[in-house]
């Protein structure tokens, strides 16, 4: 007997300067906050904690 394979879609959003903004993988939605000022854009994501950048870490949020 085979296991069911289950596959996840994944998807990605960008913004008009082609910057990605965002992914989605199965119902799980994670959106990005990205410095468009800084020369290049930082985006740090973990699927526990959410971080915002600017020239340096400003703030965390766990969970």
């Amino acid at each position: 007997m085979r296991s069911p394979t289950f596959a996840l879609q994944r998807q990605a959003a960008y913004n008009g300067d082609g910057v990605r903004v965002g992914k989605t993988i199965g119902a799980a939605t994670t959106e990005y906050l990205v410095d468009l000022a800084a020369t290049l854009p930082v985006v740090i994501s973990d699927t526990d904690a959410v971080y915002l950048y600017g020239l340096d870490i400003i703030a965390q949020q766990l969970g």
